[in-house]
């Protein structure tokens, strides 16, 4: 087209693929329950193997927020990624941030 090489664009015959829309589907509480406990067992043997090593323990603590925030709140990974977590006097505020 730019070129006038051709007299019309190709692109316009070609028909688009349709994708399926699957739904969304959540855990139930069972499932959920069984993730917590998975969390708090996994702890426990970390404890027990390293004596609660402080990078490990901070991690395993990190997952397990991020992981009950997703499930509570139904944010997608580029919102939870992108919130800032502020401590002050026992009040914790979670503050959106742009995640790039």
């Amino acid at each position: 087209m730019r070129l006038r090489l051709t007299t019309c664009n190709p692109v316009t015959d070609v028909e688009r693929p349709r994708i399926e829309q699957t739904e969304m589907s959540g855990l139930w509480q069972v499932e959920i329950a069984r993730l917590w406990a998975a969390f708090g067992k996994r702890k426990a043997e970390a404890d027990v193997e390293s004596g609660t090593a402080g990078a490990e323990a901070a991690w395993r603590r990190l997952a397990r927020t991020i992981t009950v925030t997703a499930l509570g709140t139904a944010m997608r990974r580029g919102e939870l990624l992108g919130l800032r977590v502020t401590r002050r006097r026992d009040l914790v505020q979670l503050r959106p941030q742009p995640y790039v």
